[in-house]
């Protein structure tokens, strides 16, 4: 029941019963508060999760990471909603709860590997998501997109990414941007502290034809601990303009404000300051890439504030030069 104005906040609570299954995907039902059930689909991948919750109004499609795996079935996390409406963008909190029954004692003949712990654990009875959308909070966003359950593209298949963040979304054919109207492609990329592998691309392409690649990735900085991300760099590569890639520097606050690391980044790229609204452009022979921040959050526990992030939402679009 999503009421279609701007700067509205929406909230659905609610849980999903999983049953003694040891599979890494699966179809159940997201039960609402007040009785209402939604068809509710599953992946996971070791702590990163998937899901597709349908209602009424459409498919809200979600991902992020559990900061327990799925084998312990005891944890929380949190992640990215997108839908069902067009613009509408959102998070979601969620935590494993254990229900009372009592967990059967394992099989002397099973081994211990991983998916056999989440058998001793888990098979027999259910355990619940409780308010795996506690915090499903929507907005609306400057250009309007409809979400699709696609992933990213990559060079190559030995290059390890983090595919799980990047979520592929279409331009509504209404909406004008760029200097040759609808956009060739758009992606939404979120980067979460839980990512240890972000590195996300994907290819351009036009009536089948290959065009370039555009991604982000994060921004190394030699005097940043190992782990924490300060800077992440915004890149596009052109087929049709080999001598270079166009890139620019998002730097943290602090980051930003501090000559010595500006000076180390700005070997890679322009730099520009990460925050809420701003939109950063890069173009090419035939190719113009924007992304628009969306979300900036930092750690809290870093001595040093807004020096570390957290999360960092970015929406992606490009589009073909013309003439």
């Amino acid at each position: 029941m999503i009421h279609r104005e701007s700067n509205i906040d929406y909230t659905i609570l609610g849980q999903v019963m999983f049953g003694n299954s040891t599979r890494s995907s699966f179809e159940g039902d997201f039960i609402e508060e007040n009785g209402a059930s939604h068809p509710i689909s599953f992946y996971f991948d070791g702590p990163a999760i998937h899901f597709i919750l349908e209602n009424a109004q459409g498919r809200i499609f979600g991902t992020g990471m559990m900061e327990s795996s799925l084998t312990t079935c005891f944890g929380s996390g949190g992640g990215t909603l997108s839908g069902p409406a067009q613009g509408d963008l959102g998070d979601w909190r969620g935590e494993w709860v254990q229900d009372k029954k009592e967990i059967p004692e394992p099989q002397e003949e099973q081994d211990s590997l991983p998916w056999d712990t989440l058998r001793y654990l888990c098979n027999g009875f259910p355990f619940a998501a409780t308010g795996l959308l506690v915090a499903y909070v929507l907005f609306r966003i400057f250009a309007a997109y409809k979400p699709q359950p696609l992933f990213s593209k990559g060079f190559s298949s030995t290059r390890k990414t983090s595919n799980t963040s990047l979520r592929k979304v279409n331009q509504d054919p209404k909406q004008k941007a760029g200097n040759s109207g609808g956009s060739l492609v758009e992606y939404l990329a979120t980067y979460t502290t839980d990512d240890k592998l972000f590195d996300l691309y994907f290819e351009i392409e036009k009536s089948a034809q290959y065009l370039g690649d555009c991604g982000v990735t994060v921004a190394k900085i030699p005097s940043i601990l190992p782990g924490q991300v300060a800077a992440l760099e915004f890149w596009l590569f052109d087929v049709h303009d080999h001598k270079t890639t166009a890139a620019k520097i998002l730097m943290s606050d602090f980051c930003y404000n501090q000559q010595d690391l500006r000076s180390e980044l700005e070997k890679k790229g322009s730099v520009v300051l990460t925050q809420p609204g701003e939109i950063i452009e890069l173009t090419t022979k035939g190719l113009i890439a924007k992304a628009k921040v969306l979300q900036v959050e930092y750690d809290p526990d870093n001595p040093n504030p807004n020096s570390v992030f957290k999360k960092v939402v970015i929406k992606i679009g490009v589009w073909a030069k013309t003439d």
